[in-house]
């Protein structure tokens, strides 16, 4: 009998191994921006950002500005998804937060050098990590064009 009592506790161990594995396979994976809605809504902008950016011609200052915008523009149409969307599919805030980011931080180089000066640029560092290697980390097929990522 107690042999029994035995395999019943290891079959009642493996039964309740087996579903925390299910109900974990199924949960959202907090790095990668999963709602297929933001995906498809965030991919199409990027790339319609990336082919704006890679058009942009000019002098260096007009040049950031404008590149900034075809960046904003995309940020736009992602949170046109819906704010509730967005907080449901964690990584998609703070992917648009960071791209907003990079934005402020080429608008700051692009004024230092409409005003005479001479800035080193360098793109935002967060824990010791350019946001950089954070945007690309949430698996959307949406690199940062390297015009915005080296500050032209």
């Amino acid at each position: 009998m107690r042999r029994f009592r035995g395999v019943g506790i290891a079959l009642v161990v493996v039964a309740l191994y087996m579903a925390g594995f299910l109900v974990y396979a199924q949960h959202d994976r907090p790095e990668f921006i999963q709602d297929r809605i933001v995906v498809e809504a965030a991919e199409r902008a990027c790339a319609a950002m990336t082919r704006e950016v890679g058009a942009v011609v000019g002098e260096p200052v007009q040049a950031i500005r404008a590149r900034n915008d075809a960046v904003i523009a995309m940020i736009d149409t992602v949170r046109a998804v819906g704010e509730d969307r967005i907080e449901d599919d964690r990584p998609t805030a703070a992917w648009l937060d960071d791209w907003r980011m990079l934005v402020d931080a080429r608008a700051r180089y692009a004024d230092d050098l409409a005003a005479g000066r001479d800035p080193e640029w360098a793109v935002p560092v967060v824990d010791e990590r350019p946001i950089t290697e954070r945007m690309i980390a949430v698996e959307l097929d949406c690199a940062v064009p390297p015009e915005v990522a080296e500050g032209r």
